[in-house]
């Protein structure tokens, strides 16, 4: 261990946890076998390694290939019952001190009828309002920026919100953005490890010239998006809905438009 202070250490089944107020590095050497004894602190080789008991709420990223990033996956341990320390299992987490919830302020605002025949508009912020439980924005709950990264929206204006083959979707400058299919409020991968056709769709269109998209209009050929110069397609060539691996967006015409009628 290179650092001073005071560390502690407990026994954790065949291994030993240790700790310290401050950052410290550590390594370990001599074992009957090449890996027999090992050490890891926030990041690890191989998922294989990870003890079977550890510290509730540790997090570790598994760094799969030193080349790319874009198959590493972080990890947190969740012992039996919610013990201190002790047996239990790895899940698939996001990564520590990243952004990973939305300012619903700052988000698109919902109608509801109340119970009492009245009428809410604001956020869906997962708060309870005159005996009706509003939706929430789904957060990042697993993966970092490269593995699982933020919708483009963010930091930009919204022109516009739409529902197509049951995602919510929203036009920011020159994207399209479809949420997580059947979960409306969601608009990111529910894993950071394999694409699935429900997960989110970010899209920019390509254009020789500046594009800032404003409506959109559902055709059985697609989705046609509209700005004030150009217009677009979205679909599926050789698929019966979109996904993150079908759907493609291509230039559909150059009228022009007024971005208000």
């Amino acid at each position: 261990i290179n650092g001073g202070g005071t560390y502690s250490a407990t026994a954790v089944g065949p291994g030993i946890y240790i700790s310290h107020t401050a950052a410290f590095n550590i390594e370990t050497r001599g074992s009957t076998e090449d890996d027999g004894l090992y050490v890891f602190q926030d990041q690890i080789a191989n998922i294989t390694k990870l003890p079977t008991q550890c510290r509730n709420g540790y997090k570790v990223r598994v760094v799969n290939s030193n080349e790319i990033d874009i198959d590493d996956m972080w990890v947190e341990f969740h012992t039996t019952n919610n013990a201190t320390i002790g047996p239990g299992i790895w899940e698939e987490t996001n990564a520590p001190e990243i952004e990973f919830q939305y300012d619903p302020l700052t988000m698109p605002h919902i109608l509801v009828r109340l119970t009492d025949g009245s009428f809410y508009f604001g956020p869906p912020d997962g708060s309870t309002v005159g005996g009706v439980e509003l939706p929430d924005w789904g957060d990042r709950l697993v993966g970092d920026d490269t593995t699982n990264p933020t919708p483009s929206f963010i930091g930009n204006t919204i022109n516009s919100t739409f529902f197509y083959n049951n995602r919510f979707g929203v036009l920011s400058e020159d994207n399209i953005i479809f949420g997580v299919a059947n979960d409306a409020y969601n608009f990111f991968a529910k894993s950071a490890l394999t694409q699935i056709d429900s997960d989110p769709i970010d899209l920019s269109v390509s254009s020789v010239r500046p594009v800032v998209l404003s409506d959109v209009l559902p055709s059985p050929q697609g989705l046609t998006i509209f700005s004030a110069r150009q217009q677009f397609q979205v679909f599926a060539p050789n698929a019966s809905t979109i996904t993150p691996s079908s759907a493609v967006v291509r230039s559909l015409s150059n009228y022009e438009m007024d971005t208000n009628i």
